[in-house]
């Protein structure tokens, strides 16, 4: 799925219509796992790579990405699936302070970090 594609789906002025999201991505990994199960005869477990919040990042969407982290965690909660996120630090408008990085890490349950100097 193409994540500008996907963001077009779902946010209204900027910020995430949650209803639009979780039914959009719960339609999705129900879907995939469907079709990982008709394979094996397991339950399977997706893992979706989250670009559209470096998307609404790299825009200058900053509270768009907080809170599209945060139906994230309520669509796992309710869905068998693991959702991997990246920020590029220097694709960032004027950096990311620290607040900013704390508030984002806050909706993570693990953050790895590497600075990286050019």
């Amino acid at each position: 799925m193409d994540a500008a594609t996907a963001l077009s789906t779902f946010m209204v002025n900027d910020l995430p219509d949650s209803a639009r999201f979780l039914q959009c991505f719960a339609d999705v990994i129900e879907s995939v796992a469907a079709g990982a199960r008709a394979k094996n005869g397991e339950l399977a477990r997706v893992t979706v790579f989250g670009e559209g919040v470096q998307l609404l990042w790299a825009q200058g969407k900053v509270e768009g990405a907080i809170q599209v982290e945060k139906l994230c965690n309520q669509l796992i909660r309710t869905h068998s699936a693991d959702i991997i996120c990246a920020y590029s630090l220097t694709t960032v408008p004027s950096g990311m302070s620290d607040v900013l990085r704390q508030r984002i890490c806050a909706e993570h349950s693990v953050v790895r970090g590497r600075e990286v100097s050019y």
